[in-house]
């Protein structure tokens, strides 16, 4: 089960890579706010 979480996380994270500069506009847009 915790294999399949760390799967998941890693999938996660290839998904936030995909579209960093997208991440990164919403997380200075909402320290801005």
């Amino acid at each position: 089960m915790r294999y399949r979480a760390s799967f998941i996380v890693a999938e996660e994270i290839a998904n936030a890579s995909k579209s960093f500069s997208g991440s990164v506009f919403e997380a200075v847009h909402s320290e801005v706010l």
